[in-house]
């Protein structure tokens, strides 16, 4: 009898779910980790990959039944208006076929799961699956989904058409781009986004869910989150300080006089970020400086861009009556999932005539 007992209760001791747990601690050190250890973003992107994908099985493991998380209103709520948020960074932000919008991608696909999970499906269920209230609801929520595709949808495509021909060419360019998936998510998934919208909290007589439910609901809950939070904190960290490397080294043997290699590379950003860089070679004879190599227009490119856009903004050389060489490379640096948020990196080189440097980088 007391081993029947230690049987039964064997299911509820076990810590529940405890391989997803592991996978979520491996992966959280694995994209902490890639910028200092310099993993490949190949590496660290499947990793993120396999991560969503363990935590879209956790969400559907997930019951949806009164004190559940995905039961509630409030978190109902967030979920669809992180859902608009996506689909507007797809709209105005990267391409469907680039790692930003691969990246959005996963995030879109994980948020329709839970999405599922919180409505039960309401919205496509068949007519015996439901109750009369719930086909109630559904009728509004469908009603009140129409009328917001209709708006959202035409009215960008009317004002956009008839706005300015500089509108027009950005709505073809979207069309090819990530405005389709926009397009599809809010033509099947609307109405189940307003259902999760207009549906009040699920009561009932359980206070709380079991012990076994309660740990697979938190440990759901801190996997969204850190699925939803790992891409945005590591784009916020454009704000961050700037890294730079410079190296100066002297020449021997250039026909050009006294001669310099310059070397500098300006890092911003944590995994998502870029390096500008410069390599040039610029030589001076004691009357004025000049570039050998290495200073111009050409050569004001990114090393890298990593889920950023990358805009130069300035390149230019000049040298002064007094024969000081001067160049100037700019760009701006802008997030691919937080439009919103930019940076501006400058490099400079300001050599005398003398061959003192002025000003590096």
């Amino acid at each position: 009898m007391i081993a029947s007992s230690v049987r039964r209760l064997r299911p509820v001791l076990r810590p529940p779910a405890s391989w997803p747990f592991a996978v979520f601690i491996l992966v959280l050190l694995i994209l902490v980790g890639a910028s200092a250890t310099r993993i490949p973003l190949s590496v660290a992107f499947a990793a993120y990959a396999l991560f969503v994908a363990f935590t879209i099985r956790t969400v559907r493991r997930l019951p949806v039944e009164p004190g559940i998380w995905l039961g509630r209103r409030a978190v109902r709520r967030g979920l669809v208006a992180l859902i608009a948020l996506v689909c507007l960074d797809f709209a105005i932000g990267p391409a469907l076929l680039s790692g930003a919008g691969a990246l959005l991608f996963l995030l879109l696909v994980l948020c329709d799961v839970a999405l599922g999970r919180a409505t039960s499906r309401i919205a496509s269920a068949r007519e015996d699956a439901v109750d009369e209230r719930q086909e109630a609801l559904r009728n509004r929520a469908f009603r009140a989904a129409y009328a917001v595709f209709a708006l959202a949808i035409g009215g960008s495509v009317l004002i956009a058409y008839v706005w300015s021909p500089d509108s027009r060419a950005w709505m073809a360019t979207r069309l090819s781009g990530g405005a389709i998936l926009v397009f599809l998510q809010l033509l099947f998934f609307l109405p189940a986004m307003t259902v999760a919208w207009m549906e009040p909290d699920r009561l009932g007589d359980e206070p709380a869910p079991a012990r076994a439910r309660r740990g697979l609901e938190r440990l759901a809950m801190g996997m969204v989150g850190a699925a939803v939070l790992l891409p945005i904190v590591l784009s916020l960290t454009l704000l961050g300080p700037f890294r730079t490397v410079e190296h100066v080294e002297p020449i021997v043997g250039m026909p050009h006089g006294s001669c310099q290699y310059f070397h500098a590379e300006k890092q911003v950003g944590i995994l998502f970020g870029a390096t500008q860089a410069l390599n040039a070679v610029a030589c001076s004879d004691g009357i004025r400086a000049e570039e050998a190599w290495g200073l111009n227009s050409s050569d004001c490119l990114p090393s890298s861009a990593v889920f950023v856009e990358v805009l130069s903004t300035r390149c230019s050389r000049t040298t002064d009556s007094n024969g000081t060489l001067r160049f100037v490379y700019s760009a701006r640096v802008r997030s691919s999932l937080l439009p919103f948020l930019s940076r501006d990196m400058v490099l400079n080189l300001e050599l005398a005539r003398d061959g003192r440097v002025v000003r590096f980088p």
